[in-house]
């Protein structure tokens, strides 16, 4: 879940709501400061809730200031789960990607 609220507003806010997801992203985004991984902006607190968060995320979810990192692609049997804040050209480098395997991808 992603919310432009700080963590502490946003449980405030919707108290039933934030403890049903895996993940939240907390926080403004704020142009201008360095890129991190699944959370667009290095300002932004990621909070990994259950476990399977911690398998899908914990290795890359704290990417090193700077770390230019933006989507992480997932694939569970026949479905795949794209997460994170793509940087501009992110998207048609995946669909060419794909593509060069055979994969296409419709958006």
């Amino acid at each position: 879940m992603y919310t432009g609220y700080t963590w502490e507003t946003a449980l405030r806010m919707a108290p039933a709501v934030l403890p049903l997801a895996d993940a939240v992203v907390s926080g403004t985004y704020m142009q201008g400061r360095p890129l991190a991984t699944l959370r667009g902006s290095d300002n932004k607190r990621l909070s990994l809730l259950t476990e399977l968060a911690v398998e899908r995320y914990g290795v890359n979810a704290h990417g090193a200031a700077g770390s230019m990192a933006s989507i992480q692609l997932v694939c569970i049997g026949e479905t795949a789960w794209m997460t994170g804040i793509p940087t501009p050209g992110d998207m048609e480098t995946l669909k060419k990607r794909l593509k060069s395997s055979g994969i296409e991808l419709r958006l």
